[in-house]
């Protein structure tokens, strides 16, 4: 991510003087600038009001209070990237940058020849994280179905004679005609047998999906 046009800068900061600079830099990169000042120490950022694929938040480690940054749905992962902006380069406040979601600095007083630099890495930092926390997302949860493989594997050598390869081939071939994974048809299919136990016996055939469901016959 190179062009940071029509995207918004969240800034927390009660530091007037960092939010010119900091304003006047991010408007000529093409940002709109919002200013969120702490009400009573605290700030509280509404996740229903965020627009995940634009906002960027600039937050400002001096500060102290409770800062609010909401959590990627099923992520330990801040829904927005973040710039932490440090004046006191102490552990403690470095820390806490880092544990509402950091994955850049801006060092304080704001120069504009950093202003980019730090968005930049921000920004891409934090698509590189999402992308791989969904993709572990996703394995954890095909891991999970794994079960559900094997419970169809064992089902169709039951009813229908097949070994082992045969009847997870048939299932990889039947997942792919219902565009969906082969643990998450496995999963269909079992509970659908265990719904209906006489789908599953020779000659009937399955029944497989929900909404539109997808008739089978072996």
């Amino acid at each position: 991510m190179q062009n940071f046009n029509h995207r918004r800068a969240l800034i927390v900061s009660e530091n007037f003087r960092a939010l010119d600079r900091l304003g006047d830099s991010l408007s000529r990169l093409g940002m709109s600038v919002l200013h969120l000042p702490p009400e009573n120490g605290e700030v509280v950022l509404d996740k229903d009001n965020l627009q995940t694929e634009r906002d960027v938040l600039f937050l400002d480690g001096d500060l102290g209070g409770k800062v609010d940054v909401p959590r990627y749905p099923g992520l330990d992962l801040s829904m927005i990237p973040v710039v932490g902006m440090v004046g006191i380069e102490a552990p403690s406040r470095l820390g806490r940058l880092f544990s509402y979601g950091a994955t850049a600095f801006l060092k304080k007083p704001v120069h504009a020849g950093t202003v980019f630099f730090s968005l930049f890495m921000a920004v891409n930092e934090y698509n590189q994280q999402l992308a791989w926390n969904l993709s572990l997302l996703e394995q954890n949860q095909r891991r999970r179905q794994r079960r559900y493989v094997i419970k169809a594997v064992l089902l169709l050598m039951k009813w229908h004679g097949l070994t082992d390869e045969g009847a997870y081939e048939w299932l990889r071939q039947q997942s792919m005609c219902a565009q969906t994974s082969v643990e998450e048809f496995a999963k269909q299919l079992v509970e659908q047998a265990a719904r209906q136990p006489q789908a599953m016996q020779p000659g009937r055939g399955a029944m497989v999906g929900q909404e539109n469901a997808l008739s089978i016959t072996i």
